[in-house]
């Protein structure tokens, strides 16, 4: 296919490190093997088939939800002391800690819980997803609960990880939408429209360093669906800037 121009993490699959080589008119995972041209893109991610146990799930990960508590150790706390996340937005997301680990509640495209997501803080990989089989295009993580579509009257986030929507929510008191990676599903991008008629909303992508081309091919879908899209390209990770920082980098956009 030529030279690579960029590497990054394949939306295909459960990638955790960049295995996606970017040419100039194609694509190739050197993990899950997934190839194609560039303009394909975005038709191959919305005929995806769901993620499957396989992928996503440890039979011994969690014993008992009920074991998750708002008490977090001091590993949880460093590791949300690194993102510059406070403890009170983490319990707004209802995020909770148990052995090593964080669990996350997710919503569905409705704005019902559907599942929950587990952040391991001692192991690779890091994430698992509960129940064991779930279908991505029904959900769609908000920034802390079941939202109406007036919580997006004026637009929002959208991003990869919900620690990236805490971060965001914190510094600018709007919701964002994680999409748990980099797939960006035709339901969701319903979703958005169906908002953006009634209110006069703006978008804005904002994922890693390494997602910039993916970020620019979901901002062109998402603007081929009526929606005012920007796409912001950091240096840094989300958690990575302060929050005053965070205000002086999206303030062109809202």
């Amino acid at each position: 296919m030529g030279q690579v121009i960029a590497m990054t993490r394949c939306p295909f699959h459960g990638d955790t490190d960049p295995s996606l080589a970017i040419y100039e008119n194609g694509y190739y995972c050197f993990g899950c093997k997934k190839s194609g041209k560039l303009e394909q893109w975005m038709t191959d991610l919305a005929h995806e088939k769901p993620v499957t146990q396989s992928a996503l799930h440890t039979s011994n990960v969690v014993k008992n939800v009920e074991d998750y508590t708002y008490l977090y150790s001091d590993g949880a706390k460093e590791f949300f002391s690194e993102r510059k996340i406070r403890l009170d937005i983490v319990k707004e997301f209802k995020v909770k800690y148990s052995r090593n680990t964080l669990l996350a509640p997710l919503y569905n495209i409705q704005g019902a819980t559907y599942g929950k997501q587990i952040r391991f803080l001692n192991r690779k990989p890091k994430y698992r997803l509960i129940p064991r089989i779930y279908h991505k295009e029904k959900m769609y993580p908000t920034y802390s609960r079941c939202l109406p579509d007036e919580s997006f009257d004026k637009g929002g986030f959208i991003v990869e990880s919900v620690y990236d929507a805490m971060k965001l929510y914190q510094a600018t008191s709007m919701p964002s939408i994680a999409i748990l990676g980099t797939n960006m599903r035709t339901e969701l991008l319903m979703k958005l429209s169906t908002i953006s008629q009634a209110f006069d909303t703006k978008w804005c992508v904002f994922f890693d360093p390494d997602a910039h081309i993916i970020s620019r091919l979901i901002g062109s879908k998402m603007r081929a669906y009526g929606l005012q899209t920007k796409e912001i390209l950091p240096e840094l990770k989300p958690y990575e800037y302060s929050d005053d920082e965070l205000l002086n980098i999206i303030e062109e956009v809202f």
